[in-house]
């Protein structure tokens, strides 16, 4: 995988995990050596169907998997998906509204 600087690579691996938040047990987990996310959220729920048995009704991640063509392919299957187009740097402070929902400043 590319450093972080993309000067040289080191020998990395990717991690991804699926976990029943309901359980809170893990229920699919896979290592690639692709340095991203994305292209990696349908494989995984192809895991948790062949783990669990079917398909999960709702799914979270990151923006790192999101894609417009992934969103559809989910939602084709069945699955209510939870996934922001847009990454927010960690040090991005998101503001509480009185309504208890947090909100990008920007908007």
């Amino acid at each position: 995988m590319p450093a972080s600087d993309g000067k040289y690579f080191i020998q990395a691996y990717n991690a991804q995990a699926a976990v029943d938040s309901a359980n809170q047990v893990i229920v699919a987990a896979e290592v690639t050596n692709k340095p991203t996310d994305r292209g990696q959220a349908e494989p995984m729920m192809e895991i948790v169907k062949d783990n669990a048995g079917q398909l999960p009704g709702q799914m979270s991640a990151d923006a790192g998997y999101f894609s417009s063509d992934v969103v559809k392919n989910l939602t084709a299957l069945g699955i209510d998906v939870y996934m922001p187009p847009d990454k927010i740097g960690h040090r991005y402070n998101l503001h509480q509204h009185p309504g208890g929902e947090y909100r990008n400043p920007s908007q």
